[in-house]
């Protein structure tokens, strides 16, 4: 299978932490790599299913830990065919694996319509009672032809009885030589199989190496192999001292039970390249785990008559990978998931490779792999085929549109040859795909598949449509994933993590997970409205704009802080406050605000910084900031002498409690951290050296009659600035020693000339 093959990038890195009392410290998240980034549109059909995308898994973590639901489970599919379509899987399942030997033999009544079904029909028919017999037999001896046998903790009995486990493999075979049914006679042969492979050492046993291949060879036929026979087969490989490519490979296409296990069982042999060439079913269970590009040998194969279904399968993998190479950079600006050794080296970036051949190497493979697909005509699944040829295509900068068809032969290609149509179709008519009720009811239908939208939003975004596209956005983030989710196999349903374009700085330690922060980097204060007053309008709205809104509506609070930080940042108060007043009061009550905004700006003292003091017990919230700053502009603008340097004092204050140095940071920032992050946004240089809160100290400084005053003043200007230290020790000798020696002096000063 393709595995996360690459380094990890290291950054350190945390969410932003505060406790009331200490200094903020703050890092960001680890870098974003690997499946994390993986692009595809492909979804994960059921693992062991019927079907041209049967088993195609595509996250690294799906080899492990398969959890199955009884619809797709082998052995409940094999006990609804041998019913008849009776019981539904879900009874079947409950059956098989949670009724236990009591139930089915002296419980009164039972609720499993399969318990009622046998007891009943057991005295009415041979065919049941044997059936009846089997189970009972099954269920009373599961434990010692599993894996649990090794673990006494398992058993009743906390000493294993090998004596026991020989008379279950002794009853086994004869019952299988003995029962009609040729059904049950494979399944008692498959039970002796496992109950001599898990004895105790058995994988080291000299019985169950001589054994098991006897067993295959007496009860089951090599010509019509049935499910349990390849389950079988794989134990005979299991024991034997170097497996066989060709059964390995029998049982892997069959897409059962053992699929897994027997790729793994063909990865630990080293096959004979001889083999490879000549089985062209061993050769192709080769190219699953390769991670280089493969299509001469997609060739070979296809010139040796592979199968259809086969060749469907590895080719799929191969376009897997191409995404990878081609659209993960494209939509994301940060490196593939899949590595080769032509990616990196220990002291290169993925930027050099970027800009350099093999982003375009690979996008010419992808016109060569297209151009080969459209020469193959296939006699089954030519509709996926083609699609999946035009896909290619589009990754290769060519136009090959998909024709929708009439008739699909399972949902799952339906929903992938729609996704190929949707992206193919943003690509080509940004301005006015959304139009398209189509293409309208293929995004509603993926609203879980967060890379496709994702995919979706980033076409729209680089063709000019940024307020559908953040919507878009808004969308796939409602969806929360887990960033270290590794139980959810579902790679599609992880969080995207993107990167700006090469050379813009990016305020968010270098990637985006969270919408709103890209939204705010990449976004005009223009753009944001725009998509405030789309969001917000619900007049005669369709049922797509409804469901294309309603993130946005959800998380409008969040535009509103958006729109009004951008115009605080730019200065702009009265518009801030405006934006900020559109959200409630809820808002800016609960966290992060009630964590990290408990503040009150306009005070300040010389140590205090992020520490909350006695001040900040009455707090603000940023529209009340807003009104409060307004007015004391205001009224610094109408007053002189040492009012005007109490208003002085506040603006400043309120000023640099606004930069990476105060308490209140929030308003210009959305992330804090004690390393300051360049990022394009216009007020930079005031968030990290307070040049306005400066001018407003020294200001003050100058108009203020009282020497202590100016003094003062000249001490907070040295705060944003040292330089003025030395200003403060030549001017005011006097006070000097005081306001640099004793933070204490803050209070009595600011008491006495700043009620």
């Amino acid at each position: 299978m393709i595995t996360k093959a690459f380094r990890q990038l290291s950054l350190l890195v945390c969410t932003a932490v505060l406790s009331i009392n200490t200094n903020l410290q703050a890092c960001a998240e680890y870098y974003p790599y690997g499946e994390y980034l993986r692009f595809s549109i492909f979804a994960q059909p059921l693992p062991y299913a019927s079907r041209p995308l049967a088993g195609f898994l595509y996250h690294s973590a799906h080899s492990y830990d398969l959890e199955l639901g009884p619809t797709n489970d082998q052995n409940v599919r094999i006990w609804q065919a041998y019913f008849k379509q009776r019981f539904s899987a879900e009874e079947l399942s409950e059956f098989i694996y949670e009724v236990d030997l009591q139930e089915l033999l002296y419980a009164a009544q039972s609720e499993n319509a399969v318990v009622r079904f046998l007891r009943a029909q057991r005295s009415k028919s041979q065919e049941t009672k044997a059936l009846f017999a089997y189970f009972v037999f099954a269920k009373k001896t599961a434990h010692y032809s599993s894996f649990a046998s090794r673990d006494p903790w398992h058993l009743e009995k906390k000493h294993l009885d090998n004596r026991k486990q020989w008379r279950v493999f002794y009853t086994a075979i004869a019952r299988a030589k003995k029962v009609q049914d040729p059904i049950l006679k494979e399944r008692y042969a498959y039970l002796a199989i496992r109950t001599i492979y898990y004895l105790q050492n058995a994988a080291q046993n000299h019985a169950a190496k001589k054994w098991i291949p006897r067993l295959y060879k007496r009860f089951f036929s090599e010509q019509a192999q049935s499910s349990v026979s390849l389950w079988a087969l794989y134990f005979v490989n299991k024991v034997q001292e170097k497996p066989d490519a060709q059964d390995l490979a029998t049982i892997f296409w069959d897409n059962g039970e053992k699929s897994n296990a027997a790729f793994e069982l063909f990865n630990s042999i080293k096959s004979d390249p001889a083999i490879l060439q000549k089985q062209p079913m061993v050769r192709a269970m080769s190219l699953c785990q390769r991670l280089d590009r493969t299509l001469p040998d997609l060739k070979q194969l296809n010139a040796k008559n592979c199968k259809e279904e086969v060749l469907l399968y590895v080719v799929q993998r191969e376009i897997n990978k191409v995404e990878d190479w081609v659209l993960t950079p494209y939509y994301t600006k940060l490196a593939p998931a899949i590595q080769t050794f032509e990616y990196w080296n220990e002291y290169d970036t993925y930027y050099t490779k970027l800009n350099g051949a093999r982003l375009q190497s690979d996008i010419a493979y992808a016109r060569e792999l297209a151009a080969w697909m459209r020469g193959i005509q296939l006699k089954e699944n030519q509709t996926l085929w083609s699609a999946l040829s035009a896909y290619a295509a589009m990754m290769g900068g060519e136009t090959t549109a998909v024709k929708p068809a009439v008739h699909h032969e399972d949902t799952t290609t339906k929903e992938l040859i729609e996704r190929i149509i949707a992206l193919q179709e943003v690509k080509a008519k940004p301005a006015t795909v959304l139009n398209n009720q189509k293409i309208q009811q293929i995004l509603m239908h993926n609203a879980g598949h967060a890379c496709f939208l994702f995919g979706v939003a980033r076409e729209l975004e680089f063709a000019g449509q940024t307020t559908t596209a953040a919507c878009l956005l808004a969308q796939h983030q409602a969806q929360e994933p887990h960033w270290n989710s590794y139980n959810d196999f579902e790679g599609y349903r992880f969080a995207r993590a993107w990167s700006a374009p090469v050379g813009k700085l990016v305020s968010t330690w270098g990637f985006y997970q969270k919408w709103h922060l890209y939204l705010d980097d990449a976004y005009s204060t223009q753009q944001l409205e725009h998509l405030r007053n789309y969001a917000l309008d619900t007049l005669r709205q369709t049922k797509f704009e409804k469901w294309l809104k309603l993130p946005v509506q959800t998380n409008c609070n969040l535009v509103h802080d958006l729109i009004g930080t951008k115009y605080f940042r730019a200065g702009r108060l009265q518009n801030a406050k405006r934006a900020f007043s559109a959200a409630p009061v809820s808002y800016w009550t609960a966290d992060p605000y009630a964590q990290y905004l408990r503040v009150n700006p306009f005070y300040t003292t010389f140590y205090q910084e992020h520490q909350q003091s006695k001040a900040d017990s009455s707090w603000l919230t940023k529209p009340q900031m807003m009104e409060k700053a307004l007015r004391y502009q205001k009224l610094y603008a109408q007053t002189t002498g040492n009012r005007k340097a109490k208003y002085a004092l506040l603006l400043g204050n309120f000023y640099f409690n606004a930069t990476q140095k105060g308490n209140a940071w929030l308003l210009r920032r959305f992330e804090w951290s004690q390393t300051v992050i360049k990022t394009n946004h216009p007020d930079q240089q005031e968030y990290e050296h307070a040049h306005l809160a400066q001018g407003y100290y020294l200001a003050g400084s100058r108009v203020a009659t009282n020497a202590k005053m100016r003094a003062f003043l000249l001490r907070m200007a040295a705060k944003c600035n040292a330089k003025y230290r030395k200003e403060l020790k030549e001017k005011y000798p006097t006070y000097s020693e005081e306001l640099l020696g004793n933070c204490e002096s803050f209070s009595s000063y600011y008491k006495t000339y700043f009620k």
